[in-house]
């Protein structure tokens, strides 16, 4: 899967649990950055505005982080433990995902090889219909 894709899908499903659990004090701090009241801890009892709970970008994902019981985990496990019909749409958009991604990177690599080898063959019908594939296949990849 492309990595701002992936980077797109996890942002959207923070949203969405945002919404779904709800998650107390939700905000958007910074691109790549999310608060809000730890799900698993709670946060303070004496301060009701005191959030402790990250999703943080690292790298091409988000994790999770809360500062006051060091809960940490990947948004993926997040999911799994707290919306768990949630973590199964998740992961079956991101395998659709991936999957169509690799389809075409597949198709495109089979196609270099074909073309390849028919270079050595002698048939210039052969070469010229390998060569009008691969290009067609190049423009609807783009």
């Amino acid at each position: 899967m492309d990595k701002n894709k992936s980077i797109e899908l996890d942002a959207k499903y923070i949203i969405i649990l945002s919404i779904h659990l709800p998650l107390p004090k939700f905000e958007k701090v910074k691109d790549g950055s999310y608060k809000f009241r730890c799900v698993f801890c709670g946060d303070s009892r004496n301060h009701p505005n005191k959030r402790s709970g990250y999703f943080y970008l690292k790298g091409h994902s988000y994790n999770y982080c809360c500062f006051k019981c060091n809960h940490r985990s990947s948004l993926k496990t997040v999911l799994r433990e707290l919306k768990p019909e949630l973590y199964m749409e998740y992961m079956k958009e991101e395998r659709s995902k991936r999957e169509n991604f690799r389809d075409a990177e597949n198709d495109l690599k089979w196609m270099d090889r074909i073309y390849k080898n028919s270079q050595t063959s002698s048939s210039d019908e052969v070469k010229d219909k390998m060569r009008k594939m691969r290009e067609r296949r190049l423009e609807e990849k783009i």
